[in-house]
């Protein structure tokens, strides 16, 4: 026979009982006997000890006599309202996901996207970039009458993105080689950039990767990198 324990289940800023529960008994068991005997109310029921949140089955396996738990009580009311909203945001992903097909195939980014000689388009790739820098217009074709967008934000080249992965497209495999200096120049932070940009703008008869190992050389001290790129002594 499973051991008896007693528990103190505090709902917080409102109760707090002392309940006689079996060692093998689940969370809904709990809930049914604070329902039962104490009058609390339905709904979802969420128990945590030790700052812990317990299990649905074997909830009390591990809780000694004598513990306090902190329960939190979600009324059926918000749990039904919670899977409404579930039901509407994946309804209205769909049809997100509808219209960004809609505008790949009226805007012929998969007619671009999909020719292994992209880089022959560009006079067309001008006008889909053009296109996809207008946030608003993008957002009022993808978006209209959605609650919801799968869009993580409004940045242009994440809406891009996910237009390419509707695609099943991977554009790395049509773009240019990454050069070793430009792997250097985005690996320095803010400040390094700042600093390469403004030494560069300021002699740019020199090539890049001969400004950038200057400044490097003189731990970017911008002052002395125009001094000795421009020979002053």
């Amino acid at each position: 026979m499973s051991k008896i324990i007693k528990v103190s289940v505090i709902v917080p800023h409102k109760d707090i009982v002392t309940i006689e529960i079996s060692k093998d008994s689940t969370a809904e068991d709990a809930k049914k006997i604070l329902i039962e005997q104490h009058h609390f109310e339905d709904g979802k029921y969420a128990f945590i000890y030790l700052g812990n949140f317990l299990s649905e089955t074997n909830t009390f396996k591990h809780v000694p006599n004598g513990a306090k738990l902190v329960v939190f009580i979600k009324s059926l009311d918000k749990v039904q309202k919670e899977e409404e909203e579930a039901r509407l945001k994946k309804e209205s992903i769909i049809n997100a996901e509808n219209n960004i097909k809609e505008f790949i195939k009226i805007s012929q980014l998969q007619q671009l996207y999909n020719n292994t000689e992209i880089w022959a388009n560009l006079p067309e790739m001008g006008q889909v970039s053009q296109l996809l820098q207008n946030p608003a217009n993008l957002y009022e074709f993808v978006c209209y009458d959605c609650d919801h967008t799968i869009c993580p934000g409004i940045d242009p080249n994440d809406i891009l993105s996910i237009m390419l992965t509707l695609l099943d497209y991977n554009i790395e495999e049509h773009l240019p080689p990454v050069s070793d200096f430009d792997i250097e120049l985005e690996s320095l932070n803010k400040v390094q950039q700042d600093i390469f940009n403004s030494v560069y703008s300021s002699c740019q008869q020199l090539e890049k990767p001969v400004v950038l190992a200057k400044l490097k050389e003189v731990d970017f001290n911008k002052e002395q990198a125009l001094a000795e790129l421009f020979g002053e002594k």
